[in-house]
């Protein structure tokens, strides 16, 4: 069975390291963008079972990378988790409105994250 493929998009080079081995340890390919931009190029280049999206990115925020792909039938059914340090409930709402399958703040333990990015791949093959 191949590695399912993870994008995780993150402006924080930092950030984007730490979790990158994390998934790669539980088993994932992970694929890495530091921009909404870049993240829409490597969902079109690499074709990810699943997206981890930062809210506040360079040149295009998450919300609006999370519409595009939405909207887009060819990447509408890719789930979707927002994970940022923007908690308010506001936020939450808004993640989910445009699109978002799951919204975790990044102050939660990692395994929270991985629980999440199992679930929403196994959802997804069914």
């Amino acid at each position: 069975m191949t590695a399912k493929r993870v994008l995780l998009v993150d402006d924080d080079a930092d950030m984007r390291k730490v979790f990158s081995k994390r998934l790669e340890l539980a088993g994932y390919e992970v694929v890495r963008a530091g921009d909404g931009e870049e993240a829409l190029t490597e969902v079109t280049s690499q074709a990810p079972d699943l997206i981890i999206l930062d809210v506040m990115l360079p040149k295009m925020n998450g919300f609006e990378v999370c519409a595009k792909l939405k909207q887009d039938p060819a990447t509408s059914k890719i789930p979707i988790v927002m994970f940022t340090a923007k908690g308010q409930p506001e936020d939450h709402l808004a993640g989910l409105m445009f699109g978002a399958d799951a919204y975790i703040s990044k102050t939660c333990e990692a395994q929270e994250l991985l629980d999440q990015v199992k679930g929403l791949i196994q959802q997804a093959s069914v």
